[in-house]
């Protein structure tokens, strides 16, 4: 396997993928709350035991 074969799907949004400054991007995750609140609205894995 080479590193370009891997995929990884960010869960960051393209505004905090572009932050210049570490600034920036705090202000960008403050921007972007709503996105991830949703993330933690969708339905979860269920572990089967």
């Amino acid at each position: 396997m080479n590193l370009e074969d891997i995929e990884n799907d960010s869960f960051l949004t393209q505004a905090n993928l572009e932050s210049d400054t570490v600034d920036d991007f705090f202000e960008s995750l403050k921007e972007d709350e709503a996105t991830f609140r949703s993330y933690s609205a969708l339905p979860k894995p269920i572990r089967l035991s």
